[in-house]
């Protein structure tokens, strides 16, 4: 869709020159991938919603973060701002979730450059729909 393009789009720009983005198109906790990876890869999820925003997006988008966690990897899971109050879940080294200042605007783009240099991103994953 327009909205994944967009958004694969953000996630280069992200990242700078002579960065690639690596796209994988469906995960399941059971994956052959999830389980039978070495070492640990350091992923940034980029999305449209994540929880406590109510959607099949975020939904799928916490699930894959959770497995990607239990593999043993590090997750910064990047999202646009939420009316929806979280609660403060219980702190996790490997599990990051950042709101963004904007829908994936200027400010947005240099946060997540930022973050995603911080974290030392190995890999990223966009999931819009």
């Amino acid at each position: 869709s327009g909205g994944s393009v967009a958004l694969a789009s953000f996630a280069a720009r992200c990242l700078g020159n002579g960065e690639t983005v690596q796209f994988a198109s469906s995960f399941s906790k059971t994956s052959p991938d999830l389980t039978r990876r070495r070492g640990m890869t350091r992923w940034a999820m980029i999305t449209g919603e994540y929880p406590p925003q109510p959607g099949g997006v975020s939904d799928y988008v916490q699930v894959v973060a959770e497995a990607l966690v239990a593999a043993g990897d590090e997750v910064l899971v990047l999202a646009p701002p939420s009316k929806v109050q979280a609660q403060t879940p219980a702190a996790d080294a490997k599990l990051r979730v950042h709101r963004l200042p904007d829908r994936f605007g200027r400010q947005s783009r240099s946060e997540a450059s930022r973050l995603m240099k911080e974290f030392a991103v190995d890999r990223v994953l966009v999931q819009y729909v």
